[in-house]
């Protein structure tokens, strides 16, 4: 059985704010750039790699990458 080295909660991104939309998942609008709790810019670089079992992947993620539900991938942007 396949264990993931890091809890998916400690990945996830809490968002404040949200940039223009420039896709969609499914019902849910892709925005370009997100805005964390603390003011801190991250921008859209793809959907997140899920298991075989359906769970999202945590370590794919590359550093700065954080997890917004449902699913999608953003890296922090320190130029903002």
């Amino acid at each position: 059985m396949w264990k993931q080295s890091i809890p998916l909660e400690y990945c996830v991104l809490q968002v404040a704010q949200t940039g223009p939309a420039v896709g969609r998942l499914g019902d849910n609008p892709i925005a370009d750039v997100v805005v964390d709790e603390s003011g801190r810019h991250y921008r859209f670089v793809g959907v997140a790699p899920r298991l075989e079992n359906g769970r999202v992947n945590v370590d794919a993620l590359r550093p700065d990458e954080w997890i917004v539900e449902p699913g999608l991938v953003y890296v922090e942007d320190k130029a903002a």
